[in-house]
């Protein structure tokens, strides 16, 4: 959820506000009981400008994790906890009408995570300082109709994502004898979307949205919705 602290409007508009948000997630394993619980708090501020038909967005953010590990084979337990903070910025060019518009746009996003180290049965793991840095260029397109008393925007996206960093490890600590690990770098994937957004009369917007990731070392996609009230 956010709130819009301030801003100017016309012809080139700035407006920035404050962000939060709660998110619960679970980790499971195929043929196992084994399950990694996340329990995740964050807080941002976020701006926005338009000039004509350049635009930019820009967020900062900040995760605090609670972090439940549990396996019922190798009988261990352990909580603990840690932080991500980061910045995400975004820029492009408009294109066309409300009816249809193109947008190329370019992005670029950091991100550091920082774990404590868990400790179960004389064993522990250390992990890295986690650096994220993330780079994007694509397109994206919509055309906007009438349903009734509301408006609906349909749009198609699609990115190639580069990843710079992610070379990051972690050691594994076993009552007197360490073992290191180190992660390779995703390869360069393409990424999609399409989606469609419902603004009523009444200011309620809501949004459909699927999405993929394709690539040499990355694969998945999902589906997410959501549901904006203007009070």
């Amino acid at each position: 959820m956010g709130i819009d602290l301030g801003g100017t409007s016309g012809e080139s508009a700035f407006v920035f506000g404050v962000t939060s948000g709660y998110v619960s997630s679970a980790l499971t394993f195929q043929n196992s009981a084994d399950r990694t619980s996340y329990d995740v708090v964050n807080g941002g501020v976020y701006a926005s400008f338009v000039s004509g038909t350049v635009f930019a967005n820009a967020l900062a953010k900040y995760d605090h994790y609670w972090i439940d590990s549990r396996s019922p084979v190798a009988n261990f337990s352990s909580r603990y906890h840690g932080e991500s903070y980061g910045a995400q910025g975004e820029l492009g060019v408009r294109f066309g009408s409300d009816t249809f518009y193109a947008e190329p746009l370019v992005s670029g996003s950091y991100v550091r995570t920082d774990l404590n180290s868990p400790v179960a049965n004389n064993a522990s793991i250390d992990f890295d300082k986690l650096d994220g840095v993330r780079g994007k260029v694509g397109l994206r397109i919509g055309s906007a109709f009438d349903m009734g008393t509301s408006r609906a925007v349909v749009y198609l996206s699609g990115n190639a994502v580069h990843e710079f960093k992610g070379r990051d490890g972690l050691s594994f600590t076993s009552d007197s004898t360490t073992f290191n690990y180190r992660n390779d770098r995703i390869g360069t994937y393409g990424e999609g979307k399409l989606g469609i957004n419902i603004v009523s009369a009444s200011g309620v917007t809501g949004f459909v949205e699927g999405f993929g990731n394709y690539g040499d070392d990355y694969k998945g996609g999902g589906a997410r919705a959501g549901l904006r009230i203007k009070l």
